[in-house]
């Protein structure tokens, strides 16, 4: 289980065991946050978790039935929707250059999504973007690309 949040301006990445209880994930994140060889913000913020309607979740749970789609995690004065499993994009890279007529395919790999949809965009230099495909992976590059900007 991958706990990922920023808290006071620093990113904070926790990689816990789902058969953890909830209570020991919560002394790691409190000691995480605290810091230690000037690591961390120095914070004693309270963490606690509780459900959509404001039941503070048992420290007894197990991290994998607390973490829940839609509990809310608290740090202090600070709260953090849980979202699990988002569909997430680790790869999207060209391994050759764009030209006109040929067709480019974007190498991509992602997490937890069965269907990707590409949006093939082309930059003007007033800063806006047109779509210029929507769907499918692939893209051949026309004349109209020359001297613009594209992104996926």
């Amino acid at each position: 289980l991958t706990i990922g949040f920023v808290h006071n301006g620093f990113e904070r990445v926790l990689v816990r065991k789902q058969d953890e209880s909830l209570d020991s994930t919560f002394a790691r994140m409190k000691k995480s946050l605290a810091g230690k060889k000037g690591k961390g913000d120095g914070s004693t913020d309270e963490v606690w978790l509780e459900d959509e309607v404001g039941v503070s979740v048992s420290p007894s749970h197990l991290n994998r039935e607390a973490w829940q789609s839609t509990n809310i995690l608290h740090v202090g004065n600070h709260a953090w929707v849980i979202s699990r499993n988002e569909p997430t994009v680790s790869v999207l890279q060209l391994k050759q250059p764009l030209v006109v007529g040929f067709t480019a395919l974007p190498a991509c790999n992602h997490e937890f999504a069965e269907v990707v949809v590409f949006r093939w965009q082309r930059g003007h230099l007033d800063g806006t973007w047109d779509i210029v495909q929507e769907g499918p992976q692939s893209y051949t590059p026309t004349n109209a690309d020359i001297g613009k900007r594209l992104k996926v």
